[in-house]
Order: structure tokens, then C-alpha cells, then sequence
């Protein structure tokens, strides 16, 4: 058989799709590692404001896991650390109130060196 110029001889798929494949690798593994939590609403904003907050998760978790190369790290504690640091500013604003007391802001029996 003749091979057609620009396709894999192996697999048949076009080069320009293989040489994709290989550049991109970061952002097929973001694509898979996403939330769908897209599917869970039709308003739009809320699309919007879900997928911000997923590609925001995801990144935190690749800086985290660039920062402690020897600490694994799940994606559903990545996504409970990011929300306890977002809650911190917003518990200390509440608690400056005298009668209030500072709720502790610890993941449950989890140590972690990223606080």
C-alpha cells in the first residue's frame, strides 16, 4: 500500500494531531481531571462561575504538587484545601466580633505542610 504523506503509518491519523497530542499533554489531563459540575446547572453564569472555579482548583494542584514533588496529593484534598483557605478571610471577618470566637480551620485528621 501507498502511504499517504502527512498521516502516521502505524495509526493513520494526520501528523498535525499527533504532534497536538504530544505539546498538549497538560491540557488533556486538565480536560479529564475537570469537575462536571457544568452539567449540574443550565444557568450559564453559574457555568461560568463552576468552570472558574475548576480550572482554578486544577492549577492550585499542579502548583501544590510542583511545590511537594514527594507529597501526593488527591484532587478531592486539593479541592478541600483550596476552600479552607478561601473560608480563612472570611472567618476572621466574622469573628472580630467579641461575643464570636475563631472557628478552627484545620482539614480533619489530615497534616498537611501547605498551611
Amino acid at each position: 500500500m501507498h502511504s499517504i504523506p502527512g498521516r502516521c503509518e502505524t495509526s493513520g491519523e494526520p501528523e498535525i494531531v499527533l504532534t497536538k497530542n504530544k505539546s498538549k499533554g497538560g491540557v488533556d489531563t486538565m480536560d479529564q481531571m475537570a469537575y462536571a459540575s457544568t452539567e449540574k446547572t443550565k444557568t450559564w453564569l453559574l457555568v461560568v462561575l463552576f468552570n472558574i472555579i475548576d480550572l482554578s482548583t486544577y492549577a492550585t494542584r499542579v502548583i501544590r504538587q510542583a511545590r511537594l514533588s514527594e507529597h501526593k496529593l488527591l484532587h478531592d484534598d486539593n479541592l478541600q484545601l483550596s476552600s479552607l483557605r478561601l473560608q480563612e478571610n472570611w472567618h476572621s471577618s466574622r469573628c472580630e466580633g467579641e461575643h464570636l470566637t475563631q472557628p478552627s480551620i484545620s482539614p480533619s485528621n489530615r497534616t498537611s505542610p501547605l498551611f
